[in-house]
């Protein structure tokens, strides 16, 4: 990777050169809602469940019935497993 922002003008000109192929469909970009915990690394895991993850994870279980085709990724099941033991049978749904 050349830059820290992980992109450069080779993707850009990569692109236009390609974008001009009309045999070519147009770019179709996906964005997936990712978040990532480490427990224990700046504050202990109850910490950051209380002040981080527990609100990222009620926040994604508000927003997901609102986009019905949306996915979210969360990777610390340590943190979801205490959220799940703590949610509301109606947010576990």
């Amino acid at each position: 990777m050349k830059t820290k922002e992980y992109w450069d003008k080779d993707f850009e000109t990569r692109y236009e050169k390609l974008q001009k192929d009309p045999k070519r469909p147009p770019l179709k970009i996906v964005v997936v809602p990712h978040s990532h915990n480490d427990p224990g690394w700046l504050k202990t895991f109850v910490n950051y469940f209380q002040s981080d993850s527990r609100q990222i994870l009620n926040l994604a279980v508000t927003k997901m019935p609102e986009y019905s085709n949306m996915s979210f990724i969360w990777s610390e099941i340590s943190f979801l497993q205490l959220w799940w033991d703590q949610a509301h049978p109606t947010k576990q749904r």
